[in-house]
């Protein structure tokens, strides 16, 4: 039954009419969308149960809402919105982490991830969408380490 349920989710956005080219790609960002969902509810569980600061649940809620809403696009056949939507708010998200717990956190960690991840959901037609969001995703990773770009640092403390 399990297995039935993530097939169904990993499918969604892909009929009959879906180009073969595509469908790769669109399974690809479907399962990488309900893996991180998965992390996102571990962490507000956790959360819970460690009674974190309320403004980093909001954080992981708002985090599982705006993945969420890929499969949403996806069903919709708005593939390369939900393409872009995710690498966008996985990057701005992880970021959003990297600020608020420090980067002893380790969460930058994921934003490499983010990069390879693109390499795999963006097909050879979009690869200029796909670089947009590398540099975007770059520019934040570097943007929040130790001595990164000093105008993108926060002041803590």
């Amino acid at each position: 039954m399990l297995k039935r349920c993530w097939n169904h989710l990993i499918g969604i956005g892909i009929d009959s009419q879906t180009p073969a080219s595509e469908t790769r790609q669109i399974v690809f960002l479907n399962a990488v969308v309900l893996l991180v969902l998965i992390l996102v509810g571990q962490n507000i569980v956790f959360d819970l149960i460690y009674n974190v600061p309320p403004a980093l649940l909001l954080l992981f809620m708002a985090h599982g809402l705006c993945i969420g809403i890929v499969l949403l696009w996806n069903k919709l056949r708005l593939y390369l919105l939900a393409r872009v939507w995710f690498a966008v708010a996985a990057t701005i998200f992880l970021s959003s982490y990297q600020v608020l717990m420090g980067t002893e956190s380790r969460w930058d960690v994921f934003l490499v991830v983010c990069v390879f991840v693109q390499c795999l959901m963006f097909p050879a037609t979009q690869r200029r969408w796909m670089v947009a969001v590398m540099i975007f995703t770059g520019i934040c990773f570097f943007g929040w380490q130790p001595g990164g770009f000093p105008l993108l640092r926060c002041r803590h403390g």
